[in-house]
């Protein structure tokens, strides 16, 4: 091992080692959540095609958080926001000759976050939550006939999430919420999940 590979690994090491006390501190908890809810996926993919996507679906998500501060934590996740209806012309970015008749579509649409999450206890086990930061979802969109063939169009976007939650401790580990989340101007969704904290 070079002389340099061993100074980072001794370095990584006590850094992790200071977080670890300072977590310790700071009552420092893991936490996985999965939810469900409805998402209404609305917007423009592409000015240029005129890919609209307009319509309600069933969406689940997952999440990942390490609370590093009593009331302050951060986590990624993933979301997936179903198959939303829309219409456009049957082209993907980049086509050279688009027909300029507009098709039924269907758009799936998921997403990638990082987000940081305060929370603010309230009444007993009550605590209301927020969170922002970065998404980058995703979209495919196929023709609404032709089931799950390939699709004809794949968009993605960076954008910012943000949103807001109350949180309820049910029994030890276990917590059920109920939130409200956005992802820039296209995607809403209300969700209720549960968090298992260790």
């Amino acid at each position: 091992m070079s002389r340099s590979l061993t100074g980072a690994t001794a370095l990584l090491g006590l850094l992790l080692g200071s977080l670890a006390t300072t977590a310790e501190a700071a009552d420092r908890r893991f936490y996985v959540s999965a939810k469900w809810g409805s998402s209404d996926v609305e917007g423009s993919l592409d000015d240029t095609l005129q890919q609209i996507v307009d319509g309600d679906e069933d969406s689940i998500g997952f999440e990942l958080g390490f609370r590093f501060l009593k009331y302050l934590g951060v986590q990624a996740g993933y979301h997936d926001f179903g198959s939303a209806p829309g219409f456009g012309p049957p082209c993907g970015p980049g086509d050279a000759i688009c027909p300029s008749v507009l098709l039924p579509t269907e758009a799936d649409t998921t997403a990638y976050s990082i987000t940081v999450v305060p929370r603010l206890p309230l009444i007993g086990t009550l605590a209301l939550f927020g969170k922002v930061g970065l998404a980058r979802w995703e979209s495919e969109v196929r023709s609404a006939f032709s089931g799950d063939g390939e699709p004809f169009g794949e968009f993605s976007e960076e954008d910012l999430i943000y949103g807001v939650g109350l949180r309820a401790g049910l029994i030890g580990p276990l917590s059920v919420y109920g939130e409200y989340e956005k992802i820039g101007d296209i995607i809403e969704t209300i969700s209720v999940g549960a968090t298992l904290t260790f």
